[in-house]
């Protein structure tokens, strides 16, 4: 009776995660249909979700200055207010709009390789979770694409508070066949406000010289949800030769994420900037 539940458990389990792979799949596949419009309305949804958050925030600093101040002094403390409450809430957007400008500044895309079509869209048009009060956004050159020496990649998305808890993280070949997949916890701590993601080693290394593209959904509630945010990349893995051997283990940091970008190594050029902020000032 016991090796009945137990094969009946081990049924139900392998059901869900079909499900999960199946569902994930369907939303990359709905995405890449809607992409040739998605990129021209991305950049209106995320200023219009800038906006919302701006005026909700303004608000509530408004009516928590009118119940705490009398009539004496009710203006100048709020003005007061309203500029400290802008200054915090500008420290963490002014360094992510330095590692974006440093980043693409020095970028140069590969020239050969590239995938067909590396436009990139996601599910939902502010990606971000209800409750949630700032938008995701997946750290990607303008081009979407970038090489790597790892075998497995690390994404890396802006992910200011959210409510949720997992993602999950798919890797496909340039036609469309799953190649790994993983459920991953969201970090509790990040790097400069970057959440880091990366397949575990139990999953297949990444095939040098073939295009990849991975897709990262957010999970928002209990189960993966067709309208959760989801973001797109492309990668291709290559051999990590003599002269970057040399590079990467005799230059400065400096030197290396100048040497990383103008070779189109997106993916350890980011990954060394976040490990050294000090170089974006």
């Amino acid at each position: 009776m016991q090796e009945k539940r137990f094969y009946v458990s081990r049924w139900a389990y392998l059901v869900r995660c079909l499900l999960t792979s199946v569902m994930l799949i369907q939303a990359v596949q709905r995405v890449a249909v809607a992409e040739p419009h998605a990129l021209e309305n991305q950049g209106n949804h995320k200023r219009q979700g800038h906006e919302r958050s701006t005026t909700a925030t303004a608000a509530r600093t408004v009516g928590t200055d009118q119940m705490s101040t009398n009539s004496s002094s009710t203006r100048t403390d709020n003005n007061d207010r309203r500029d400290n409450s802008q200054n915090s809430q500008t420290t963490h957007p002014s360094f992510q709009e330095r590692l974006s400008r440093f980043s693409r500044a020095i970028f140069m895309p590969p020239r050969e390789g590239a995938p067909r079509n590396t436009a990139t869209a996601g599910s939902r048009d502010e990606n971000w979770c209800i409750g949630d009060h700032t938008p995701m956004r997946a750290l990607m050159p303008a081009e979407n694409y970038g090489l790597t020496f790892a075998a497995r990649p690390t994404i890396w998305v802006d992910m200011p508070a959210t409510r949720a808890e997992q993602v999950v993280l798919l890797f496909q070949t340039e036609g469309g066949e799953p190649h790994a997949q993983n459920t991953l916890a969201i970090p509790a701590s990040q790097e400069n406000g970057m959440a880091a993601f990366q397949l575990p080693a139990t999953t297949p290394a990444l095939v040098v010289g073939q295009p990849y593209r991975w897709s990262l959904a957010v999970i928002c509630g209990q189960a993966l949800n067709p309208s959760d945010p989801l973001f797109n990349g492309w990668v291709t893995r290559t051999e990590r030769s003599p002269q970057a051997e040399r590079i990467l283990t005799t230059t400065t940091p400096t030197e290396q994420i100048s040497w990383l970008g103008s070779q189109g190594y997106w993916y350890e050029m980011v990954s060394l900037m976040l490990r050294n902020p000090e170089l974006l000032d």
